[in-house]
């Protein structure tokens, strides 16, 4: 299983890289704060600092990508669509047991549910999300996406904070967009298990890590300067 595979690579990576990980496949926001503190047990595990490094036990066994774990689901519909071309703030798209016939006049907002479903779901569609034509202030788009278990149970995430979670990646969109893509061009890694999204947002957090200690040695070199 690929997440196995993941987490192997990752215990053999430095204390600081593991952070990171730990944090990505617990399906965590890392946030600019979240950076500084790595950047800092960077500097201890390399000795770049005085202070001893303090190793915190971290846990990958439990990661919510562990797609083994996830249970039976049915995708309900949107409810509280903000945001989103032509669509009206707060409108509900219910999806039924079997066909969902959607219809109406051009600029009622077909292509509007289109565009959010590719963001949420595995998608080679138009993603390209137009601001609410109804609302003044441009809103950045969000949606509450809704499932049902085996046992009946209602469960709710919200798009985009929650743009990762593991039940979006069950689903499959597809559109003229991407039906014009899967005739004319080679198939990408993007169809590929969704595990594969962990290296493209290691190297990211990464990259963020080297920017904030170019930035803090100019900084420091600049004060020098000055002084």
């Amino acid at each position: 299983m690929i997440i196995t595979d993941i987490i192997s690579w990752v215990e053999r990576q430095p204390y600081w890289q593991q952070v990171i990980a730990e944090k990505l496949l617990s399906n965590r926001t890392i946030t600019d704060e979240d950076i500084e503190e790595i950047f800092l047990i960077f500097k201890k595990e390399n000795s770049l600092v005085s202070e001893p490094l303090e190793k915190n036990g971290l846990n990958f066994s439990n990661s919510k990508t562990d797609t083994s774990k996830i249970p039976n689901i049915k995708w309900r519909g949107l409810s509280n669509v903000s945001g989103v071309n032509a669509i009206k703030n707060n409108e509900v798209f219910p999806v039924g047991d079997e066909v969902t016939l959607v219809y109406g006049e051009n600029g009622t907002g077909k292509s509007g549910y289109t565009r959010i479903l590719n963001n949420i779901f595995i998608s080679r569609g138009d993603k390209n999300i137009l601001p609410n034509l109804f609302e003044k202030s441009s809103e950045q788009p969000s949606s509450k996406v809704i499932f049902e278990d085996d046992s009946g149970n209602i469960e709710e995430i919200h798009y985009p904070t929650d743009k990762d979670h593991p039940y979006t990646n069950r689903i499959t969109v597809f559109d003229s967009h991407s039906a014009i893509h899967d005739l004319t061009k080679e198939a990408e890694l993007s169809f590929s298990p969704t595990e594969f999204n962990f290296f493209d947002d290691f190297l990211l957090n990464i990259e963020k890590m080297v920017l904030l200690r170019s930035l803090k040695i100019k900084r420091a070199l600049s004060e020098l300067q000055i002084s």
